[in-house]
């Protein structure tokens, strides 16, 4: 969990728990590859171990105590596109905010055997969903 997280860094520094506490919640299994050893996790693993570890423990305490934004986005002005990828620990925070949006105004998709970052680990499902995104807003009068 995010507290214990936070507790190692301040106690230990980056340690390998950390560092895999961080994949696990960014990738999907497929993303990660077997105990992180795809290159995507390799390259990331290398990055997080660089990280400054106050400024990690900051950023994850930020994390944990963000502001529910679900009350506010009933009276969101703008359409809103959620793209969550099905493997994403955030998946259920997701669906939860939907419940918020103005289903005229909104879409949610959800991307298969995805994580959290869907830029990397499906780059064309991301592109794909957006141009559809887009698409969409058109067919109804707003567009580019």
């Amino acid at each position: 969990n995010l507290q214990a997280a936070i507790m190692n860094i301040n106690k230990f520094g980056i340690t390998r728990w950390v560092n895999d506490f961080i994949l696990n919640r960014l990738f999907s299994v497929e993303g990660r590859g077997i105990m992180g050893t795809s290159d995507l996790a390799q390259a990331f693993r290398r990055e997080i171990e660089t990280r400054n570890p106050q400024g990690l423990a900051q950023y994850l305490t930020a994390m944990m105590n963000r502001k529910d934004i679900g009350p506010d986005m009933e009276r969101a002005p703008f359409t809103v596109l959620q793209i969550v990828g099905e493997k994403s620990p955030f998946h259920e925070d997701s669906l939860d905010l939907n419940q918020y949006l103005d289903s005229s105004r909104s879409s949610w998709i959800e991307v298969p055997r995805c994580g959290s970052v869907i830029t990397e680990e499906r780059p064309d499902s991301l592109t794909q969903s957006i141009d559809l995104f887009f698409k969409g807003l058109q067919q109804i009068g707003i567009g580019l």
